[in-house]
């Protein structure tokens, strides 16, 4: 794996500010193998990084407790405005990140609905981004599906992020089209015998975005 060339921490962000309209009852929430999602989610992006994970939510939403990872590892931001979509939410936690006694460089960027994201998975993807020092996102394209919240950013992307969210700038595609990118396929990820051991079908990479994928990811991996 290559080695650091900064001794700041990397961090990490998970968004949770959706309305979870195709799911009809907060992602967030939902119970995988006794934990909620966000429970899950932000404890491995706090066992996986160095950091804080900041999570972005719903203007004065309620969010389930978290069991797995100390206060004092990871905080709750608000986005400005409810149900602006994700793009809100991450310029929201960038900003945050910013504000920090200790901002890092790198940031793991992940939605709440990712139930099998692993510590490997997010580890390969922020060393990848880290070895290439003039690139802006780590950009996994998994079956020719792009995943952006499933993705390692640096965070000078900040005010690239803000402005758009700001101006309401169209998604992903058109922020993304304008930062230096670096797209990882199957190969390049699976290159690390770490994560290929513990995730050798990138199953991390599955959302659950509606009851359908959930019952689905349940019948393909029924709880331990």
């Amino acid at each position: 794996m290559p080695t650091r060339s900064t001794s700041a921490p990397d961090g990490g962000i998970v968004l949770a500010g959706g309305a979870s309209r195709r799911m009809g009852s907060a992602k967030a929430a939902l119970e995988w193998e006794g934990r909620t999602l966000l429970d899950r989610v932000v404890g491995t992006l706090g066992r996986a990084v160095d950091g804080p994970v900041v999570v972005a939510a719903a203007p004065g939403g309620a969010l389930p407790p978290l069991h797995s990872t100390p206060p004092q590892r990871w905080h709750r931001v608000d986005d400005p405005v409810a149900d602006r979509g994700p793009l809100t939410g991450l310029a929201t936690a960038l900003v945050a990140h910013a504000a920090g006694s200790a901002p890092p460089e790198l940031v793991f960027v992940s939605a709440v609905d990712l139930p099998l994201l692993s510590v490997e998975l997010v580890r390969r993807i922020l060393a990848l981004l880290r070895a290439a020092p003039d690139v802006d996102v780590a950009l996994p394209r998994i079956d020719g599906r792009a995943q952006p919240l499933a993705a390692a950013w640096r965070t000078r992307t900040t005010s690239d992020v803000l402005l758009r969210s700001q101006r309401g700038e169209g998604g992903f595609r058109d922020l993304l089209g304008s930062l230096r990118v670096m797209e990882l396929d199957r190969e390049a990820l699976l290159a690390d015998p770490v994560l290929r051991a513990v995730d050798p079908a990138l199953d991390g990479f599955r959302d659950v975005d509606d009851p359908l994928a959930l019952a689905n990811l349940r019948a393909d991996r029924p709880p331990r």
